[in-house]
C-alpha cells in the first residue's frame, strides 16, 4: 500500500484483471508473480488488490477476494484507507 506497482498500473490502465507470470516478473521492476484486480467505487477505479502466487494456482480466489472487498449489498467496495499515489 502506498507504493507504485507496475502490475497495478497495468490493471488500472487496461481496466482488467492482470496476471503476472514468471516472464513478466523478469521484465517489470519490483513485482512478484500473481494477479492484480481493479477495485472500483461508483464506476471509478480507486485501487488495485494484488494476490501473490502463481496465477494458475490463485486464479480460483478472484471472485472470493472481490466479494470480500464489497459491502453487504454488493454494490460498492469497502474502502478503509486511501489507495491514491
Amino acid at each position: 500500500m502506498g507504493e507504485l506497482h507496475q502490475g497495478a498500473i497495468l490493471s488500472i490502465s487496461q481496466k482488467r484483471i492482470v496476471s503476472i507470470d514468471g516472464t513478466m516478473v523478469k521484465c517489470l521492476k519490483g513485482i512478484k508473480s500473481g494477479i492484480n484486480l481493479s477495485l472500483t467505487l461508483n464506476d471509478r477505479i480507486v485501487g488495485v488488490i494484488g494476490l501473490t502466487g502463481e496465477p494458475s494456482d490463485i486464479r480460483q480466489f478472484n471472485k472470493l477476494v472481490c466479494r470480500t472487498a464489497k459491502n453487504d449489498d454488493g454494490a460498492n467496495p469497502i474502502i478503509t484507507r486511501s489507495f491514491s499515489n
